[in-house]
């Protein structure tokens, strides 16, 4: 006896209902034992067990791992520092970056004492309307009216790389140590304009004489310049205006304007 059964919904239960197998047919179809002893085929979709929840495991590299992305506490910001800039820590929070001062000598640094005078010998350039003011400052006035003539020079020509050529000495007699000054600087000038000469090295020997005049020798070693790369404009002649050399127990301090 072969009977056959078609049944919809059928078997399901309140499973079906509830996780929404309502579609699932099943079919089964039975057959009675034959004379060859063979036994019932039961053929059709069986339904599977109910999705379970979601677990999770240790993270495992690889198929079937459950990947979460969490975000870590966020990174600490020293005192100090603004937002979305890295923390700096110790001194290193309140240290401002160094500031350089005009000085062409001596590091780079502006030296100044307690009362404002420069400490040691050195020279810089400072803003001028129109042409070149130079500053300088050493021990003695001999050392200041170098340090000044060396200033002029740096100020248009780049002797890092220039080479010795000759010597030369001359005598200079002015009234008074400014005037002492500004002769030593005309000198130079004349020789670069005469001679094509700048002065590398200014050496001043002691300054002679008394209330009547002054007096000096100053020696020079001397460049090619036209091996010296020009870096800005060419002096033509010493300002009398606003002209100083002074000193005190403290040293030697000097400015003076260029024409150029």
């Amino acid at each position: 006896m072969r009977s056959r059964v078609v049944a919809r919904r059928a078997g399901l239960g309140s499973g079906a209902r509830r996780y929404g197998y309502g579609r699932l047919a099943a079919t089964t179809q039975s057959t009675g034992r034959a004379a060859g002893g063979k036994p019932p085929v039961v053929t059709g979709r069986q339904p599977s067990a109910p999705p379970g929840p979601a677990t999770r495991g240790p993270g495992r590299r690889g198929r079937g791992a459950l990947r979460a992305s969490v975000p870590g506490p966020p990174a600490p910001v020293a005192a100090g520092a603004a937002p979305g800039e890295p923390g700096r820590k110790g001194a290193a929070a309140r240290r401002c970056p160094a500031v350089r001062g005009t000085s062409r000598r001596g590091g780079g640094v502006d030296r100044t004492e307690a009362g404002g005078r420069p400490r040691g010998s050195g020279h810089r350039t400072v803003p001028h309307t129109a042409d070149l003011r130079v500053e300088a400052w050493a021990e003695t006035a001999e050392r200041c009216i170098a340090e000044a003539v060396r200033a002029a020079v740096e100020s248009f020509a780049d002797v890092s790389g220039a080479v010795a050529v000759a010597e030369r000495a001359f005598e200079v007699t002015a009234a008074t140590d400014e005037d002492l000054l500004v002769s030593v600087l005309d000198e130079a000038v004349y020789r670069l304009d005469a001679d094509g000469e700048i002065p590398l090295e200014t050496v001043v020997g002691p300054i002679r004489g008394g209330e009547g005049g002054r007096a000096a020798t100053v020696r020079c070693r001397m460049a090619d310049a036209s091996s010296t790369p020009l870096v800005g404009a060419v002096p033509k002649a010493v300002s009398l205006h606003d002209l100083r050399l002074r000193g005190d127990s403290g040293g030697w301090t000097c400015a003076v304007t260029l024409d150029v």
